[in-house]
């Protein structure tokens, strides 16, 4: 017996949080059967996907919403659809969502298929956040102290240097530990450590010789040296 064929259609919106959309933003999505039975009637023609099983979504994609071509069915049935989210070559710091699963009932009354539970069904969100990789700030490359000593054989005289934010970054910024670094003439140069950055921004620091009031015959370098990142 001929049943007309009736269709259906999946909408896909992706839901992005923590940062806004940029450019080379896209988020792939592909459709396919959800369990044994669905495929088992997709390979009889009892249901038929669409010959496209995957869209992007973009930054230029309209309200973050596309949607698959028409799935069409020509027997009843209750039919499972399953819609993933590629990851491959992910972008950094997003959080992907997990599979979302449509289930289609398709009744037939009297020579007419019908979708009986089509309401609030056809459509998923994929909810992403975004939350950013810390970066790390080498001491070792970019924050290193070399002191130069001139005029008479140095002995045993000491150095100090401090290393603070110009403002208080809050926990934007993690300083390192130790924040004060000692020279002396078997230890002329040291660095100081990591500066971990939490979140995107400008950020500066000063690191300068800490000059003692009794300077006795030594004439102190009193430039403060900037590092902006």
């Amino acid at each position: 017996t001929y049943l007309e064929p009736i269709n259906f259609t999946i909408d896909v919106t992706k839901n992005l949080t923590g940062r806004n959309w940029q450019t080379d933003d896209a988020f792939t999505f592909t459709l396919t059967a959800g369990d044994e039975i669905t495929q088992n009637a997709i390979d009889a023609s009892e249901v038929i996907l669409p010959t496209e099983t995957s869209l992007t979504i973009t930054d230029e994609t309209a309200n973050y919403t596309d949607s698959f071509d028409t799935i069409t069915f020509t027997k009843a049935g209750t039919y499972s659809f399953k819609v993933s989210e590629s990851k491959q070559n992910p972008i950094t710091g997003i959080t992907y969502d997990e599979d979302k699963t449509i289930q289609v009932v398709v009744t037939e009354n009297n020579g007419v298929l019908t979708i009986t539970n089509s309401e609030n069904i056809g459509s998923v969100t994929f909810n992403n956040s975004y939350d950013p990789v810390p970066y790390t700030l080498e001491g070792s490359t970019y924050l290193t102290i070399q002191k130069e000593f001139s005029g008479k054989d140095w002995t045993d005289e000491t150095f100090t240097f401090t290393l603070f934010a110009d403002e208080d970054y809050g926990e934007k910024v993690t300083m390192p530990q130790e924040t004060t670094l000692t020279l002396t003439s078997e230890n002329s140069a040291q660095h100081f450590g990591n500066i971990i950055f939490n979140e995107v921004g400008v950020y500066s620091f000063t690191i300068k010789e800490n000059v003692p009031s009794e300077q006795g015959n030594i004439s102190y370098d009193t430039h403060e040296y900037k590092v902006q990142v």
